[in-house]
């Protein structure tokens, strides 16, 4: 696990210190989409295939990247808007005088297998 790797500079760098490690890891789970717009990058520059040489799986859901022409598998645990009329959904019930810790909402992960991960074929 690496830390402060929150946006796509930072993941490029941490991902080029992990492509070098001896073993190479096999897969790699990014914390969010830009996390995994710099992880590809850096595979792309070392010259690694995702999907086959490393698999890639970034948590939160993005759209296929149309200009990179990648689609990276996501580990999606709730749709935007599906999360914003809940949480709307919950501060009207607090409002309405519903305790607040009889209020408990849980979603289910979806994991959405697109074209970054695989068997490690390498």
């Amino acid at each position: 696990m690496i830390v402060g790797t929150l946006s796509r500079a930072s993941r490029l760098k941490a991902m080029t210190r992990i492509l070098s490690c001896n073993p190479r890891p096999t897969a790699v789970i990014v914390e969010n989409p830009p996390c995994g717009a710099g992880t590809i990058r850096a595979l792309v520059e070392a010259g690694v295939t995702h999907g086959s040489q490393m698999s890639i799986i970034s948590n939160g859901g993005s759209h296929p990247d149309t200009l990179m022409g990648y689609n990276s598998t996501i580990l999606q645990s709730a749709f935007p808007h599906d999360g914003g009329m809940t949480i709307i959904e919950l501060m009207l019930a607090v409002l309405n005088g519903e305790p607040a810790e009889k209020l408990d909402v849980l979603w289910q992960p979806s994991l959405e297998i697109r074209n970054s991960d695989g068997p490690c074929i390498d």
